[in-house]
């Protein structure tokens, strides 16, 4: 939970971002865990757009969805998103802090998706996709990343959901 914390405070200021986006009420409040419910299918278009909008486009717009996504993923009552050391996934956002953002907000989708809240497995490996698509993408709006790129190699040998569940299971 430190560590999420840390990550939150760090990415903050970092700004991120197709053609659709979705509303967010200004007036948001989030402070019983149906406020956060509330919310769950405006996540997942959030998600989408953000993973599918190019770095450099509407940077106000993904601005406000991190925003938005940080403060819903922090105190989401079932949405518990973990960093998992055993696969490096704590050095995602190191040199390109969009690629953590990225992370969280497909791993918010899959479980408000799936419903699945609790199997780390899958979370990790459908946002690990998630990143390295994004990454793929925006490759000369980022820094090169060796993690990201072992991600790819990985996921082209087909090995990387093997990989990642020998770490976390």
């Amino acid at each position: 939970m430190k560590k999420l914390i840390l990550i939150t405070l760090y990415l903050f200021p970092f700004s991120f971002s197709s053609a659709q986006s979705t509303d967010i009420q200004h007036d948001y409040d989030f402070k019983v865990n149906n406020d956060y419910e509330n919310y769950d299918n405006t996540i997942v278009d959030i998600a989408d757009w953000m993973i599918s909008t190019p770095i450099p486009e509407e940077e106000e717009q993904r601005k406000k969805y991190q925003t938005f996504l940080m403060n819903w993923a922090a105190g989401h009552p079932k949405v518990k998103i973990i960093l998992n050391e055993w696969t490096n996934v704590s050095e995602i956002g190191d040199k390109n802090p969009v690629l953590m953002i990225i992370f969280i907000a497909s791993w918010a989708k899959e479980s408000v998706e799936t419903g699945n809240y609790n199997d780390l497995s899958p979370l990790h490996i459908a946002s690990i996709i998630a990143v390295t698509d994004f990454y793929l993408d925006n490759r000369d709006y980022l820094k090169k990343d060796r993690c990201i790129e072992k991600y790819i190699r990985l996921n082209k040998k087909g090995k990387l959901g093997s990989w990642i569940r020998k770490r976390i299971e």
